[in-house]
């Protein structure tokens, strides 16, 4: 765990009954502003819970990608930096007592510092339309 301040780390809201742990937050990644791989860890505080504890492992430090709870509970990690140059992978973590896994989607183009969101399958139009 890190007892320094971290720079494009990700954080997230778990949900109470989610992972079979309370409310919480996540944080995830970061790096101390200089180029170097990120780190790998992931940190968790539960409501109520006067300290942090360590939940697993990124595979590969990095930072500033982007990380979005699913609403069936899993919370992804996607893209951000290796240090030097943006990645397309998709990391998964189904529970927090498990570790993050490689999905096979991977971003047509990289991003770091960017947005994401889920989009509910009823506000989506893009399954009932073709566009090219």
């Amino acid at each position: 765990m890190h007892s320094k301040g971290r720079y494009g780390n990700r954080c997230a809201r778990i949900s109470s009954g989610t992972f079979g742990v309370p409310d919480a937050v996540i944080v995830v990644g970061g790096s101390n502003g200089a180029y170097n791989p990120g780190f790998t860890s992931t940190e968790i505080l539960d409501s109520g819970a006067s300290a942090w504890r360590a939940g697993p492992l990124l595979p590969i430090g990095r930072s500033t990608g982007v990380l979005i709870r699913d609403p069936r509970g899993s919370i992804f990690y996607i893209g951000g930096l290796d240090g030097a140059a943006a990645i397309g992978d998709i990391f998964r973590l189904k529970n927090v007592q498990q570790s993050w896994e490689l999905i096979p989607q991977v971003m047509q183009i990289p991003k770091f510092w960017a947005v994401g969101l889920i989009i509910p399958d009823d506000l989506s139009f893009c399954h009932k339309r073709k566009f090219f």
